[in-house]
C-alpha cells in the first residue's frame, strides 16, 4: 500500500477489498473514477487517458476517470469484455457530510445480470451448475426479462448440450470446481464467461429456503422442484447471486419454469451452428441464419419468442398443431394480420423496461416508454377478442390491458421529461399530481416573488406596516 494515502483513497482501498473481481466505479463529483490497478485496465479497455494522483511522490496513484452521465456507454464496453463493474455511489449529500462523504456499493454488473440497452434483442442468461449423486441441475434466469428455467440431466454430455443451447452470457459454477479442477468439466465451459461462488451458495438447505421465500410459499412442489434435487441447487445458488449484485430483492423475477429435455428436439451447439439456425457457420452474424429470414416480428419480445422456438422445436404433436392452427388463422384473416401489426410497431422493449422499473433502474423516459407500449393493449386485446378463431380469442380473453398501470404514468410523468436528473431545472412531474410539490416547485422556481406575496400576506395580518421578509444566504 502507498504510503500517506488520503482518507479518500483509504476509504476507495477498503471499498475494493470487498470486491477485488470487479473494476471499482467510485463517484467522485461528476464523475466515476479508478485508480491503481483498474485504472491501468480500464484505461487501456477503454481507451480513456490515464493520469495520476500525487505526481510528484514517488508512488504516483494511476487514475482514471468517465464522466456519470456517460458510464452506461463505458460499462457495456466493459461487460462485452469480460470484466465485472461495481458502483460505488455517494450516499450522503457531500455538502452535509462530516468529513470523507460515505460511499456504497449499490449494484454489482456482471456479463450475466446486465440490464442490456440497444443491440439484439436477444437473451442475457445468466446460467448456474450443480451437480451430485449422477445428476446435474441447470437453471438459467435473465435478469433483464424476468424469465427463470431450471432442469436436470443425467450425464456431463447432456448439459454440455443444454450449456450449448442456452449460450449463457454467465456461468456460475461452485468455487471448489475452481479449485480442484476436473477437465471432464470445466473445458467446455472454457467458451463462457465463468464466475465461481462459495460452495455454501450451493447448499441444498439454503437454496430452497431461498426460493420459498422468494416465492413466498412453503414447498417447492407445486412448482416441479420436489424431485429435482440438484434444479433446487443450482436455481437457489443462481437467485442468490443476482440477489448480490442487484443489492436487493427481484420481484419482477418470475417464477421458475421446470422443463424436460424430453419434451423438446434436442440441438446440440454443433447442430445448431452447421444448421445455420440462429448465426452462420463462418461468418458468426444472425444475417442470413435461418432466424434472419424467419423473423419479421415487430418487438423484442417477439424476437426472442421465436428465437426459442427455433432452438427448442416441439416434440408434443397436440402443442405443435396448437401453434399451427394460430398461425393458419392469422394467414387466413390477413385484415386481422395488418391491424395487430400496426398496433404492435410502436410496443418498446416492455419486458426489459419492467425489469428496470422494479430493479429501480428505470429512467422517467423509460416509464414514458413504457406508458406508450401499454396504450395500444386495449385495441389489441378487442381485436383478438373479435377474431372468428377461437385460439386467438382465447388470448385476447387472457391478455391483461393494464390500463390502470398506463393512466397513473400519464398523470404522474411529462410526456417528454428531462433526461438529465442532475439539472436544477429537470421537470419531471406533472402540475397537479402532488399539490405539495407544486408548492415546493413554486417556491424555488418564484423565490422573489413568493417572498414579495408573503411578506404582504404577513404584514397584513400582523398589522405591522414595517414589517420584512428576505433570503439569508447562511439559512436559507
Amino acid at each position: 500500500m502507498p504510503p500517506k494515502l488520503t482518507p479518500m483513497l483509504e476509504q476507495y482501498l477498503e471499498i475494493k477489498e470487498r470486491h477485488q473481481d470487479y473494476i471499482l466505479f467510485y463517484h467522485l463529483g461528476d464523475f466515476f473514477e479508478m485508480f491503481f490497478e483498474d485504472a491501468l485496465t480500464a484505461s487501456r479497455v477503454l481507451e480513456i487517458t490515464l493520469t495520476s494522483r500525487n505526481k510528484g511522490a514517488a508512488d504516483p496513484v494511476p487514475m482514471c476517470g468517465i464522466p456519470v452521465q456517460a458510464a452506461p456507454g463505458y460499462i457495456a464496453r466493459l461487460i462485452e469484455r469480460g470484466y465485472k463493474v461495481a458502483l460505488c455511489e455517494q450516499v450522503e449529500d457531500p455538502a452535509q457530510a462530516q468529513g470523507i462523504v460515505r460511499r456504497e456499493v449499490t449494484r454489482l454488473i456482471t456479463p450475466g445480470s446486465y440490464l442490456e440497452e440497444g443491440g439484439e434483442p436477444g437473451n442475457r442468461y445468466l446460467l448456474a451448475l450443480a451437480a451430485r449423486g449422477g445428476r446435474i441441475g441447470l437453471a438459467a434466469a435473465d435478469l433483464s426479462t424476468g424469465e427463470f428455467r431450471v432442469t436436470e440431466v443425467t450425464t456431463p454430455e447432456k448439459a454440455w448440450e443444454e450449456v450449448g443451447r442456452v449460450q449463457p452470457s454467465e456461468v456460475l459454477l461452485p468455487r471448489s470446481w475452481k479449485e480442484a479442477p476436473d477437465p471432464g468439466w470445466n473445458r467446455p465451459l472454457e467458451a463462457y464467461f465463468r464466475t465461481y461462488g462459495a460452495d455454501s451458495l450451493f447448499d441444498f438447505q439454503r437454496a430452497a429456503t431461498l426460493l420459498q421465500e422468494h416465492l413466498q410459499v412453503h414447498s417447492l412442489a407445486g412448482f416441479g422442484l420436489a424431485e429435482k434435487p440438484e434444479g433446487v441447487r443450482a436455481a437457489g445458488a443462481l437467485l442468490a447471486y443476482l440477489k448480490e449484485t442487484q443489492q436487493g430483492e427481484l420481484p419482477h423475477l418470475k417464477p421458475p419454469v421446470v422443463y424436460n429435455l424430453a419434451e423438446t428436439m434436442v440441438l446440440s451447439e454443433a447442430a445448431q451452428r452447421h444448421l445455420e439456425l440462429t448465426r452462420t457457420l463462418y461468418r458468426g452474424t444472425r444475417q442470413g441464419s435461418l432466424l434472419s429470414v424467419l423473423d419479421r416480428t415487430l418487438t423484442a419480445m417477439g424476437g426472442r419468442k421465436l428465437r426459442q422456438w427455433l432452438t427448442y422445436p416441439l416434440l408434443d404433436i397436440n402443442r405443435i398443431q396448437e401453434r399451427l392452427d394460430r398461425v393458419e388463422a392469422l394467414q387466413e384473416d390477413p385484415a386481422l394480420r395488418r391491424r395487430l401489426r400496426d398496433l404492435l410497431e410502436p410496443v418498446y422493449d416492455m419486458e426489459r423496461l419492467t425489469a428496470k422499473t422494479c430493479l429501480n433502474q428505470a429512467s422517467p423516459r423509460d416509464l414514458v416508454a413504457l406508458k406508450n407500449s401499454l396504450r395500444p393493449l386495449p385495441a389489441l386485446q378487442e381485436a383478438l377478442r373479435q377474431s372468428r378463431f377461437p385460439g386467438l380469442q382465447e388470448v385476447g380473453e387472457r391478455l391483461d390491458p393494464l390500463e390502470d398501470v398506463a393512466e397513473i404514468i400519464d398523470r404522474a410523468l411529462l410526456d417528454e421529461p428531462s433526461p438529465n436528473l442532475r439539472d436544477k431545472e429537470a421537470r419531471l412531474i406533472r402540475r397537479g399530481f402532488q399539490p405539495t410539490l407544486d408548492q415546493y416547485l413554486q417556491v424555488s422556481r418564484e423565490g422573489k416573488e413568493w417572498i414579495a406575496a408573503l411578506e404582504a400576506r404577513e404584514r397584513k395580518r400582523t398589522g405591522i406596516s414595517s414589517l420584512k421578509v428576505g433570503y439569508n444566504r447562511v439559512f436559507g
